[in-house]
């Protein structure tokens, strides 16, 4: 009988600590989800202003090889099988999932 009670003593002790872990990760993921969340979106405005500077570089290497704004974004892409810009990029800000960079 004594045994038993020993055992029941130390498996409430055992769930007791279980219970306090788990609530001090969940106090802790409260407190740094938004600070990551934050950086989150640091990181997507800074491939947004990235992106942003691409386009406007291939549009002033268009103006100086044309004398002329390009009217469409093919003609940055393919213009006499010249390419002012690499790649078309997506918007960063409301692309979920992908990575930056």
């Amino acid at each position: 009988m004594k045994q038993m009670q020993k055992r029941n003593r130390q498996a409430g002790y055992i769930l007791l600590s279980v219970m306090l872990m788990v609530t001090v990760m969940l106090l802790v993921m409260t407190i740094e989800a938004p600070r990551i969340a934050q950086q989150i979106k640091r990181e997507k405005e800074e491939e947004l202003v990235h992106r942003g500077k691409e386009y406007a570089m291939g549009i002033k290497r268009f103006v100086h090889k044309t004398g002329r704004y390009p009217a469409s974004l093919e003609q940055l892409e393919d213009t006499n099988h010249v390419r002012f810009l690499r790649k078309r990029y997506k918007d960063p800000m409301t692309i979920e999932g992908e990575c930056a960079h």
